[in-house]
């Protein structure tokens, strides 16, 4: 009687039957999932990246042997095809992040779509706003080392005694011409496209 009341039932079997399966399926379902770390978000970002490749060992090697069986003009044509899916991307990025209404975006988006070609405009607007602020302050007559004495006496420096005259108005030229960049880099965001393109066809 008292050997019965502990022999386990049908039911009893079955619900141990099935408690067991859920927790194998737990198991197995942990095991191929990331680390609970990164599922809750407390891995940095740097840390998650080694769980992601954009493609594997694999992809990447049969990857490059397709493309090392095509030819230069199905490359080039290849990679026209790449830089203006980029573009769409990279401006799809710039409206999400919003810094395609920006000037700084803007001059973000021209420095990697133009490069050298950019770069070159820039600080050709650059050295012309230079010179234009040169020649001014020779033609006004601004004496540059009286700006420095005064300078010196809010500072207690002594500085414009050790300056040569003409490095003087050199200095503040350049002090001149940065304080100009809130107007120069509007220009040179809104000229480069036309400037660029206009020499690239010639």
């Amino acid at each position: 009687m008292l050997r019965s009341a502990f022999l386990p039932t049908s039911n009893t079997c079955r619900v141990v039957t099935m408690a067991m399966g859920s927790a194998r399926t737990a198991t197995k379902a942990l095991s191929s999932s990331p680390p609970l770390e990164v599922l809750l978000g407390c891995v940095p970002p740097s840390s998650q990246k080694r769980f992601y490749s954009a493609l594997s060992k694999d992809d990447e090697e049969a990857e490059k042997q397709r493309v090392a069986g095509l030819s230069d003009y199905e490359k080039e044509i290849e990679l026209r095809d790449l830089d203006a899916k980029l573009a769409k991307l990279n401006t799809l990025r710039g409206i999400n992040t919003g810094e395609l209404y920006t000037l700084r975006g803007r001059f973000k988006f021209l420095a990697r779509d133009y490069g050298i070609g950019f770069m070159m405009w820039y600080w050709t607007v650059w050295c012309s706003t230079a010179a234009l602020t040169y020649a001014s302050i020779e033609v006004l007559g601004v004496d540059a080392m009286a700006l420095f004495a005064r300078v010196d006496g809010w500072t207690g420096y002594d500085i414009s005694s050790k300056v040569d005259p003409t490095l003087g108005t050199i200095g503040l030229t350049i002090a001149v011409n940065e304080l100009l960049e809130p107007l120069r880099l509007p220009i040179v965001v809104f000229s480069t496209k036309p400037v660029v393109d206009f020499f690239s066809k010639r």
